[in-house]
This record gives structure tokens, C-alpha cells and sequence, in this order.
């Protein structure tokens, strides 16, 4: 939903200028540059289920600023959150697959998360634009941040029980020398 606000807040709230706009896209295109690497490193050194849900608390912090800002200037920071949290959703996209899903399974986990995806965004825009009909568009946005809020809080008990599940995996034997 507010991929779909976010520009009707640029033009018509901000009045933000094309060149303006254009740096907004470069600010968070060079941090994605940043934030594949340091995302990459923090996978290969723990959990991309974990990411996931910092990646989603972050992501709240993109709508939360549109509506904070009191300028179209303020926007710079939050699109450099834009930048992380883009980088962090496309890598942990598949990654969270590989680790949730029974090997023998992941494709098939893989194309329900797809589904679910193209769904999700084929609808959201049509509920944006039906909310904007009835409320200011910064008010779509906190309905946009409540659904993320409740995102995070299943995400939150996705975590949970993925590290209670690595804790429950039995021990490897130990190995002892031979004699």
C-alpha cells in the first residue's frame, strides 16, 4: 500500500521537484550498494529469518518518516533506510526459503512465496487507492504501518521458533580419539 502513496505524497504533499526526486533514487540505490554487503555478511554469519524481521522493523521506519517529515529534505535519511531495507528484502527473499523449507521442498515454498508476493501486490494498490478515496494520504500510510507492525509480530514468532527448532536438533556424537 504505500509503494502506491508514496508518490502521490512526493508530488502532491512535498511538491517535489523531478531532479529532487531523481536524488532520492540515487541516495537509495548507492546505499543498497552499502547495505548488499553488509546484509550479505550478516547472513552468511547468522539467521536470514532473524534479518528478516530487523529488515521489517527498519522497513517501518520508511512510511513512519513520510509522515514525520516536515520537508521534502527530511526525506534524504529515510531514503537511505530505503536503500537498506531494499537490499536486506531482496537478499533474505530466497535465503529464508532455503533455511525454512525441507530441502526436497524448496521449490515448491519458493513458488507459494511468489503467490503470495504477486497477490499481495496486485491487491495493495487497489486497497491504497480505495483508502484515499476516504482519508489523507498520510493516514494510509499509518493503516500501511499498522499492517507492518502486525507483519513484524508474526515474523517476531517465525524467529522464535526457528531458534527453538536449531536448539532442539540433536547433537552430533562426539568424536573420541582412537587408541
Amino acid at each position: 500500500m504505500n509503494a502506491a502513496i508514496i508518490p502521490i505524497l512526493l508530488v502532491d504533499h512535498f511538491k517535489a521537484s523531478n531532479s529532487f526526486i531523481g536524488a532520492l533514487a540515487v541516495v537509495t540505490s548507492a546505499t543498497m550498494i552499502v547495505a548488499y554487503a553488509v546484509w550479505g555478511r550478516v547472513i552468511d554469519r547468522g539467521s536470514s529469518i532473524r534479518l528478516t524481521l530487523v529488515n521489517t522493523v527498519l522497513t517501518l521506519l520508511v512510511p513512519i518518516g513520510y509522515i514525520a517529515a516536515p520537508d521534502v529534505w527530511a526525506l534524504l535519511p529515510v531514503a537511505m533506510i530505503a536503500g537498506i531495507v531494499n537490499a536486506g528484502g531482496e537478499l533474505t527473499f530466497f535465503t529464508n526459503i532455503v533455511q525454512l523449507a525441507p530441502r526436497e521442498r524448496i521449490g515448491e515454498y519458493a513458488a507459494a512465496q511468489s503467490l503470495l508476493m504477486g497477490v499481495r501486490g496486485t491487491v495493495a494498490p487497489f486497497v491504497a487507492s480505495a483508502l484515499l478515496g476516504i482519508i489523507d494520504a498520510r493516514a494510509v500510510l499509518l493503516t500501511g504501518v499498522l499492517f507492518m507492525t502486525f507483519g513484524a509480530w508474526i515474523m517476531a514468532g517465525a524467529v522464535r521458533i526457528a531458534g527453538e527448532a536449531r536448539v532442539s536438533l540433536p547433537a552430533a556424537p562426539a568424536q573420541t580419539p582412537a587408541d
